[in-house]
């Protein structure tokens, strides 16, 4: 959600691009949604995705809050 792009969010979660598709692939079909279309200026967030990221983000906020501590 942060990169807008497969390849730099591959990158920054230390995976291969065709690995990150594949994650990609298998979340559009648990929420039935393509999640991220593409805009002139890269992916741009569908009306879901963007649903899903106000829930998880601060979740994985304090996931990593909580590693940091240990």
């Amino acid at each position: 959600m942060n990169e807008l792009s497969v390849s730099r969010a591959a990158l920054r979660a230390q995976l291969t691009q065709p690995a990150m598709r594949h994650i990609l692939a298998e979340l559009r079909k648990l929420f039935d949604d393509p999640l991220f279309v593409r805009g002139p200026g890269g992916l741009v967030p569908t009306t879901k995705s963007m649903e899903l990221s106000k829930q998880v983000f601060p979740i994985l906020k304090r996931l990593d809050a909580t590693l940091a501590n240990q």
